[in-house]
């Protein structure tokens, strides 16, 4: 079965995740037409969700709650910088292991 879309979260809205934001919010139809379904970016998370980061999210949920991201079943993918994401497994179960994070399991 194919999906219809790829739904993005993004863990952090300083310099990276407003790029990164900006980046899909911008670039929807020329990501749509190299993937083949579109990539819709549907939740981020920051402790800071008041100040104004210049762009407009329409539609995309922003909140505090880091757990609206890694809890949500419909989100495929999570855009995070690898201190944030031990940050957030600190107070998760789940054990990531990436290329910058030898070993990001919680203590």
């Amino acid at each position: 079965m194919t999906k219809k879309s790829i739904n993005v979260g993004i863990i952090g809205f300083g310099t990276v995740g407003t790029g990164t934001a900006k980046i899909l919010l911008e670039n929807a139809d020329i990501i749509r037409r190299r993937l083949g379904a579109p990539v819709k970016l549907k939740t981020i998370s920051d402790l800071d969700t008041k100040r104004d980061r210049g762009i407009k999210l329409g539609d995309v949920k922003l909140t505090a709650d880091v757990k609206d991201i890694l809890g949500d079943p419909d989100i495929d993918v999570v855009v995070a910088e690898p201190f944030l994401i031990w940050l957030t497994l600190r107070s998760t179960t789940p054990k990531i292991v990436t290329d910058d994070c030898a070993d990001a399991t919680p203590a």
